[in-house]
């Protein structure tokens, strides 16, 4: 699974915990008022690897409380559910 970037501490997109946010390229929706519409419409990289992110995750293992996937969209993204029982145990 590739990444299009990763916000290493968010306060706000998981409530009342620390969080960090990696964003998913591409995505078969057009919502009008999507914050992210490069990635949707323009998923050029550089892109976050698999295993850059779950190092990134590992090394913040003690800072932060959640991991959220976002995009673009997520679930067009076939190895997503690898991806987060990797992240899962990662994170134990």
């Amino acid at each position: 699974m590739r990444f299009s970037g990763i916000e290493k501490t968010s306060l706000v997109d998981f409530p009342d915990r620390v969080a960090s946010v990696l964003f998913t390229p591409g995505c078969n929706l057009r919502c009008p008022y999507c914050y992210n519409w490069r990635i949707v419409l323009e998923p050029k990289g550089p892109f976050l690897s698999e295993e850059g992110a779950l190092q990134i995750l590992r090394s913040r293992r003690k800072y932060i409380d959640a991991v959220v996937v976002t995009g673009g969209e997520p679930t067009i993204h076939r190895d997503l559910p690898q991806f987060l029982r990797h992240t899962w145990i990662t994170l134990l």
